[in-house]
């Protein structure tokens, strides 16, 4: 991790987004130098390292194709300060 990068914070869901709502309202730099990530790109890089879910598993649960499951929905919202009802609001 650069010094850049360590000084990504995760932002807390403050607006009570769901999951893809927060995501996208993320600011997503196109251009980062090699070995940085965008403030999107940390999140992901954290919810894979808390849910042990490949980055590719994580976009199709931001594109609402697949969902978390419980566990996993409820480490992200430990990580987001927000509820997982807030975050999936259809989960039943």
């Amino acid at each position: 991790m650069n010094y850049q990068t360590a000084n990504i914070k995760i932002l807390p869901n403050s607006d009570k987004l769901p999951f893809v709502e927060y995501y996208n309202s993320l600011t997503n730099s196109k251009y980062v130098k090699k070995g940085e990530f965008t403030v999107r790109g940390y999140l992901l890089d954290q919810i894979s390292e808390i849910t042990g879910k490949k980055v590719s598993t994580l976009r199709r649960w931001i594109t609402g194709e697949v969902t978390p499951s419980y566990l996993e929905q409820q480490a992200i919202a430990d990580l987001l300060d927000s509820d997982m009802y807030i975050l999936w609001p259809n989960k039943k």
